[in-house]
């Protein structure tokens, strides 16, 4: 048991979080629209997470994804992010998550739409 614990904690040490200038939040407005948000550096891959699982991932420069309401295009060679949020008939804030993987760290950028 104090093997696995150890073991855990070296893990935790080695990969540390760190969004590279990336913000950590990203809100829409319910009508929609598109945000570029720019980093200091351009992550290595980009994973889409709906808070079940991942829905997909993005590696190429000007690689994009659409999924549900979200999306979402990569522009690695000026370390940007393109979001763009579709329009929200429902009442309901809604979220996605991207995962930035930098190699020996990762970021966060939690993605919200308001409802109407």
């Amino acid at each position: 048991m104090v093997l696995l614990f150890s073991l855990v904690l070296l893990l935790n040490s080695c990969i540390r979080e760190d969004n590279n200038g990336f913000p950590k939040h990203v809100t829409f407005d319910a009508g929609g629209s598109t945000q570029i948000i720019t980093g200091e550096i351009s992550p290595a891959g980009i994973d889409l997470f709906d808070g079940s699982k991942i829905k997909g991932s993005l590696y190429w420069d000007h690689d994009e994804l659409q999924y549900g309401w979200l999306k979402v295009r990569f522009i690695y060679s000026k370390h940007q992010i393109v979001l763009t949020a579709s329009h929200n008939e429902s009442k309901q804030k809604r979220s996605y998550r991207l995962y930035l993987d930098f190699g020996p760290e990762y970021g966060n950028v939690t993605v919200t739409q308001k409802g109407k």
